[in-house]
């Protein structure tokens, strides 16, 4: 797994900033999120209120994921997705929508610009961590499957309100299960053996997608039938 989130910047006005943090500072969630499931290395959030700010920042520092939520208060949001990608090329930028009603005026202008991806906040941190390592897995599943034979879920889901839900129950869920299988006594590297060799989880919003990732992941476990 040799690519990691680190590095997060949460760009969003104030209001949305505070909902996100009512219950405690961001990185703390992520923080008790990660700790709640024996992960290590929790990612940092840094905040910038403007599509401006959060520009500068990126050309000031490095980070490894760009969360955007719908209100972005000097740009629209592909149009921001668009510079960061022209800041940061290959930076993922994913779309964190407070409620329904706000996600269902911005799906139509999301494809074709710079949003890679686009989640339903529902209240629970659970959400923060699913996003997170769905960035994760996307990025390392090549290399995982190469060099550790890791399996992989394929999810095919298009509606952001279900899948926003079921990839937060799937990465929880996994990581209970491979908690579980922990024996007395195993100490702090198996831990994280065991955490790591975890299938990897990869969301389609298609069905051509969700065949295109199957072919992928055929080829790499099997080489020589790849056409």
């Amino acid at each position: 797994m040799p690519h990691r989130i680190r590095e997060v910047l949460l760009v969003s006005n104030p209001y949305d900033a505070f909902t996100l943090e009512e219950d405690g500072h961001l990185t703390e969630q992520i923080f008790v999120e990660y700790k709640a499931h024996s992960l290590s290395s929790a990612p940092r959030v840094t905040h910038a209120s403007t599509g401006e700010e959060a520009i500068k920042l990126l050309k000031a520092r490095r980070f490894d994921l760009v969360l955007t939520m719908t209100q972005v208060a000097d740009m629209d949001i592909n149009s921001f997705g668009r510079r960061v990608k022209e800041c940061e090329p290959g930076m993922p930028v994913v779309l964190l929508a407070m409620d329904r009603r706000e996600l269902h005026g911005l799906q139509p202008h999301v494809p074709g610009g710079g949003i890679d991806g686009t989640f339903l906040w529902s209240g629970d941190a659970k959400i923060l961590l699913a996003i997170i390592k769905t960035i994760e897995d996307r990025m390392n599943v090549d290399h995982d499957i190469a060099l550790g034979n890791v399996r992989v879920i394929i999810m095919i889901e298009d509606s952001p309100r279900y899948y926003s839900a079921f990839l937060s129950l799937l990465y929880s869920e996994l990581m209970n299960q491979s908690r579980s299988l922990y024996a007395e006594g195993i100490n702090q590297l198996h831990r994280l053996m065991y955490m790591k060799s975890r299938p990897k989880i990869l969301h389609a919003a298609t069905y051509e997608d969700g065949w295109s990732f199957f072919i992928n992941i055929s080829a790499t476990f099997w080489p020589s039938s790849a056409t």
